[in-house]
């Protein structure tokens, strides 16, 4: 499915599969690519593939969200960021968006109620042209523009977040395709261990899928795609044999509708 070429019915010519599939040729199919880092994993505690390390919670429920910033100048008026948008998922598990106005360190609120936060993305800044502080999607009360339960961050000069935890909405079957995970690690025999975890709806997380690297990048198809049911949270871990260790990684999934 993945490496074989597919014939173009507008041109006639053979076109590899990915390039169809993202100029929306492909009825029912559809492709993310879900990108995390973590700048400071250690030795010892498995750390998920997100900037505010430790290990990534899932929302327990549908929320309004509060959208706020570390810096003032994160607002309609400042010099930073002025509007960001908002990706996710509703309380029955659809794929939403919505644009938060930003105001600084107060929080805003969202329209919507998002029960998974995928991607943040800033659309708009002032003379800064970029943000000027982190900015926080989260639930809880909000102190100095961080709130006390964080779903996702944009961290400063980025401009959209890093998080890799990704869910697969109601009505599809998702399927990892590609796989990209590296490391800082460079000093002799130490080595940084990288998995994934994923929880079926109403059911608990499995760690499976791992890769062992030290000091390099790994970058490879997957020849049998790694299938996920509707409605499974996934997300990426790492531990190291070190401290202070930045880890990222890169999944590419192709999710399809369930016709059953």
């Amino acid at each position: 499915m993945v490496a074989g070429p597919i014939r173009t019915s507008d041109y006639g010519i053979d076109t590899p599969f990915f390039f169809r599939l993202m100029r929306g040729q492909i009825p029912h199919h559809k492709t993310i690519l879900r990108s995390g880092r973590n700048p400071d994993v250690d030795v010892g505690a498995q750390e998920s593939l997100w900037p505010q390390g430790g290990l990534y919670m899932f929302p327990p429920a549908a929320s309004v969200m509060t959208a706020s910033s570390s810096s003032a100048n994160d607002a309609a008026a400042g010099t930073g960021a002025r509007t960001l948008l908002v990706s996710g998922l509703d309380a029955n598990y659809d794929e939403i968006q919505e644009v938060v106005a930003l105001n600084g360190q107060t929080p805003v609120n969202t329209v919507n109620t998002f029960l998974r936060i995928w991607t943040l993305a800033i659309l708009s800044a002032g003379s800064g042209e970029t943000q000027a502080g982190t900015i926080y999607i989260g639930t809880g009360a909000v102190v100095a523009g961080v709130p006390a339960n964080i779903y996702n961050l944009c961290e400063i000069g980025f401009n959209n977040s890093q998080a890799i935890q990704w869910t697969v909405p109601r009505d599809y079957t998702a399927f990892l395709v590609q796989v990209n995970a590296s490391t800082s690690q460079s000093a002799t025999n130490q080595f940084t261990e990288l998995s994934l975890r994923s929880r079926s709806l109403g059911g608990v997380f499995f760690r499976g899928s791992n890769i062992v690297i030290g000091g390099q990048s790994v970058d490879f198809e997957v020849p049998v795609p790694r299938m996920f049911a509707e409605k499974t949270d996934i997300d990426a871990m790492a531990v190291t044999s070190d401290v202070n260790i930045l880890c990222t990684g890169i999944l590419r999934y192709v999710y399809i509708k369930n016709f059953y």
